[in-house]
């Protein structure tokens, strides 16, 4: 009888949890717009997964043991948003950290080295950022992504001298995402208060990884569809889907 009880408290309790998601309103005046990088700013998936999908075909892994290409719902569930150490000890548990550490930094300068000359900023985005400091509202990026990931990536898109300083990197953080930590860090970079400010600030993220972090940091969140299903972003509960910056406005500004 206990179990059954705790079963349907936990029932309970996930239905409380998602009737005050589908609750939470779109702030009027954000405090604070934060950005993930990878798949958010720029459509980067498709590099990192034709560089994953030479990777594992070269290097075989447990969780593939067809030995076929990977396709796109592997890349989705296994590698999208994560941050390296959790995507190679999945796929390579058999390796040493060092090992894993030698196959990302690798990944890592083949990403740099095909992507610089590919990224462009997703659409709207250009446009929204002239709304955004229209109107004086803090920004701040937030990323698992390496730092020299991050550093090329906001260069290529020419968004450095938007974001100055004012980027989080979650592998620099106590916990990266899917943890909440990177984007309460970012929320104190601007000078918030993680607990008071939280449903004040709006978040962009297309991962279900990123935007489990943002939603468990108390934020209102965006899923962005550059590279998962709309269900996958819904399952972890994100406040609103739109395919692009340009459909975010147009719905933001007509509220």
């Amino acid at each position: 009888n206990n179990n059954q009880h705790r079963r349907q408290t936990k029932r309970s309790s996930s239905k409380t949890q998602r009737a005050d998601k589908a609750m939470m309103q779109i702030p009027e005046k954000p405090k604070a717009f934060l950005f993930d990088i990878d798949g958010t700013l720029t459509d980067s998936d498709p590099v990192h997964f034709q560089i994953f999908q030479e990777l594992i075909t070269k290097v075989p892994t447990i969780k593939n043991p067809s030995n076929e290409p990977i396709d796109h719902d592997f890349f989705r569930k296994y590698i999208a948003g994560g941050s390296n150490p959790i995507i190679f000890k999945n796929l390579y548990p058999d390796l040493s950290e060092k090992e894993h550490e030698k196959m990302w930094t690798e990944k890592e300068k083949e990403y740099r080295k095909r992507a610089i000359t590919s990224l462009v900023r997703l659409n709207g985005l250009s446009e929204f950022m002239e709304q955004i400091d229209a109107k004086s509202i803090p920004k701040v990026a937030v990323t698992n992504a390496p730092r020299e990931n991050a550093e090329m990536m906001l260069k290529a898109l020419e968004l450095d001298i938007w974001f100055k300083d004012l980027v989080v990197l979650g592998g620099e953080c106590e916990h990266a995402k899917p943890h909440p930590q990177p984007y309460i860090d970012g929320m104190r970079l601007l000078g918030l208060d993680p607990i008071e400010d939280a449903k004040d600030c709006i978040v962009f993220e297309d991962s279900p990884s990123g935007a489990t972090a943002a939603v468990a940091a108390g934020c209102y969140v965006c899923g962005v569809l550059t590279s998962q299903k709309a269900e996958h972003l819904e399952e972890v509960g994100v406040h609103m889907i739109v395919k692009d910056f340009q459909e975010f406005s147009g719905r933001f500004y007509s509220c």
